[in-house]
């Protein structure tokens, strides 16, 4: 019988004085489909009953092993009828119906009753699995609509009004992953892309453990630091030998793991050491390393926080970096020759504080900020941290950096709507801008030359990317590398004007060297007049020496995601 709303109960009677024991039995629906199955027990002059719930129509119960082996019971939920109703046919043409579902999971059914009559009907509600979501009775009054509203699950949930012969189905969405504040993913190159969510930012007190480390004099290496994927995952490399240790691994970050990458390499003045971004320890943090490979020295303690691309104070004494451990993204520093020094925050500010570079005297950080609402460059003192804009706001001003004389700064720009990169300098208290690149390409990658007489950069025009240099003096610009292959990511090589860059010549990304100069050179052939620096099947790119951090490998990073 069924005796309630699609609930269908089996009574099994045994008369005799044998017990039946396990017998198989299994209930199937109108289809066909079982419905529901297992096993069952009558003790000798007894009875036992199976329920089944949910499932409109006829239901079939078969028994294996009993003299009676099936019985059909018809369920069919009763129909509330405290006012006439038409008839079932006359009404199925009538109402219909429509469903959506919230972002929120929310399912809400409308049926419209356009006849002269009201309608009451019974209802069930399931999702795709055949899972009942909601039972009960609806009431349209005639020439209206009513609402069914239920919290759904993934996928097809359906409306089933079994007296109309009417069926609603929508579909819901799986619900959109919440994002942490700081989180990371590999872009197109499979390249770690570090995005802010600062809605989710929470802070996250640290306590930082260190050893400190004397830093020498300042000198210009004779060898380059650039990212490898060789080993499997994001490694530095040293490309060139370093003085008196000839036998010293060319792998400075010692971290072979398939899940742990190393990237933002930033050289102390007198070459003896390397900080870096890895997440070994479970997530980003700031590492340490002798440029020879050993001792690597953990710097930044986060657990669930992000925190990358430190950067070496010309004196030694500092790394900066940006964190969101605080919950925002905002600039850090410790020092390094104090033991267990406290980790300084120097920005503080709701907004996003990104990209820090040191000036040459130690004193001051050059930022991009956006807490005026757009990017625009910042510059902090150190002692006092106070901050000063040095943007004219005339558009997006991103990536910093001062000459090595400290008297100049080149920038990223978007201006007059563009969403494309030039190149820009200024003096270093923010005024006379001079845009120096081709308004028609997207320019990013700026490095000064050791002398402060040319800037590299590199720039996509068209489908083109390549390596251009400009000389401050004559205000000329030279395209160094060809259209034959992708040329990124320029560096110099110290006290030259010999430019290292990375290039897929070769068929996949390796480190090339040119000379910059002339500067009315025609650009070079990259496979037949560059320098190869390394050949590996595996990705080699963004080379750094000159200046003493790497910034190329950023050039995405820390925006918000667009979805």
């Amino acid at each position: 019988v069924c005796t309630q709303l699609l609930e269908a109960t089996f009574t099994l009677s045994n008369p005799s004085g044998t017990s039946i024991v396990d017998a198989p039995y299994i209930i199937t629906d109108s289809a066909g489909s079982t419905v529901q199955s297992g096993t069952v027990s009558v003790q000798a002059g007894g009875s036992a009953t199976l329920t089944v719930t949910g499932i409109a129509g006829t239901l079939t119960l078969s028994v294996s092993g009993v003299v009676t082996a099936t019985s059909t019971v018809e369920c069919i939920p009763p129909t509330a009828t405290p006012t006439p109703t038409p008839p079932p046919t006359e009404v199925a043409a009538q109402v219909t119906g429509t469903g959506i579902c919230t972002a929120e999971g929310v399912v809400t059914f409308t049926l419209n009753n356009p006849g002269g009559t009201v309608v009451e009907q019974a209802y069930i509600v399931t999702n795709a699995a055949g899972t009942v979501l909601a039972t009960g009775t609806v009431t349209i009054p005639a020439g209206g609509s009513a609402t069914i509203t239920v919290s759904g699950t993934p996928g097809t949930v359906t409306l089933t009004i079994p007296g109309l012969a009417l069926s609603i189905s929508t579909v819901c969405a799986e619900p959109p992953e919440e994002l942490p504040c700081g989180y990371w993913e590999m872009d197109a190159d499979g390249f770690p892309v570090f995005y802010y969510n600062t809605a989710a930012c929470e802070p996250e007190s640290l306590e930082r453990v260190w050893e400190p480390i004397t830093i020498g004099g300042a000198s210009c290496p004779a060898w380059s630091v650039y990212h490898t994927f060789r080993t499997g995952d994001w490694e530095l490399f040293r490309l060139g030998e370093i003085p008196g240790k000839p036998d010293a691994p060319e792998n400075l970050s010692q971290a072979i793991n398939p899940d742990w990458h190393d990237i933002n390499p930033s050289r102390s003045p007198d070459n003896e050491w390397i900080a870096y971004a890895s997440n070994r320890s479970g997530t980003w943090n700031i590492w340490v390393a002798r440029t020879d490979g050993s001792e690597q020295r953990q710097a930044t303690f986060n657990e669930r926080s992000i925190s990358v691309d430190p950067v070496w104070s010309p004196d030694g004494r500092f790394i900066a970096y940006e964190s969101d451990k605080l919950g925002n993204w905002e600039i850090f520093l410790f020092d390094v020759t104090q033991r267990n020094s406290p980790e300084v925050r120097l920005t503080d500010n709701r907004a996003l504080d990104v990209n820090p570079y040191w000036s040459p005297d130690s004193k001051k950080i050059i930022f991009e900020s956006l807490r005026d609402g757009i990017r625009n460059i910042y510059e902090l003192d150190i002692e006092t941290l106070d901050v000063t804009r040095l943007s004219d706001g005339q558009g997006v001003d991103r990536f910093p950096q001062y000459s090595n004389k400290g008297d100049k700064i080149a920038f990223v720009t978007e201006r007059e709507g563009r969403t494309t990169g030039q190149i820009a300098i200024m003096n270093a208290d923010g005024s006379d801008v001079q845009l120096i690149s081709d308004p028609n390409g997207d320019a990013s990658a700026i490095a000064w030359s050791p002398n402060d007489e040319l800037i590299a950069y590199q720039m996509r025009l068209g489908t083109d990317i390549g390596i251009y240099v400009y000389e401050l003096a004559t205000g000329i610009t030279r395209r160094v590398t060809d259209t034959q292959s992708l040329n990124t990511s320029p560096t110099w090589i110290c006290e030259s004007t010999t430019l290292l860059f990375t290039s897929n010549a070769p068929g996949n990304a390796d480190i090339y060297s040119t000379n910059a100069l002339p500067i009315t050179a025609p650009p070079i052939d990259v496979k037949l007049e560059g320098s190869q620096l390394t050949d590996h099947p595996q990705t080699d790119r963004d080379p750094q020496n000159t200046p003493s951090e790497e910034d190329a490998s950023t050039r995405k990073s820390r925006d918000p995601k667009r979805q």
